[in-house]
């Protein structure tokens, strides 16, 4: 996929073959063969000499909307690890897609806000950390 064009039409119809689909409106796609550790698909791509296996959800959300960038992450809007619905997905950076996961508290429990600029962050540990940078500046470090 991406740089080597769409995949092949068995390879496809191998794809759908292990997806359900729930009957509500806008619901999940659900991925029910192989899965990673966290509960992402695994579907095998390439040919039996040289196989390859990657994430179900990303495979589908480049089959339907488009090319993945480097530098970017699928994250599940609907926090289900086994959908590949593209609707319930977006494109986020690496850092983005750990503060997500991360809930609405940083690691040091404390509660996590957005920003107007629609960054999120942890208002108490970044203020801690400039005090921090001011102080080393203030020292000369």
């Amino acid at each position: 996929m991406g740089a080597t064009g769409p995949p092949g039409l068995d390879t496809q119809r191998r794809f759908w073959a292990k997806v359900v689909i729930e009957p509500v409106a806008d619901g999940c796609w659900l991925w029910t063969a192989a899965k990673y550790s966290r509960g992402h698909g695994a579907f095998q791509v390439g040919t039996k000499a040289h196989p390859k296996t990657v994430s179900a959800h990303r495979f589908a959300y480049e089959l339907l909307v488009d090319f993945i960038p480097e530098g970017l992450q699928v994250h599940h809007i609907c926090e289900v690890p086994a959908c590949v619905n593209p609707a319930h997905m977006e494109l986020v950076t690496h850092s983005e897609h750990k503060m997500r996961h991360r809930g609405t508290h940083c690691g040091r429990g404390h509660l996590i806000v957005e920003l107007p600029s629609g960054i999120r962050r942890c208002r108490e540990c970044h203020a801690h950390d400039e005090r921090g940078r001011k102080e080393r500046r203030r020292v000369g470090l």
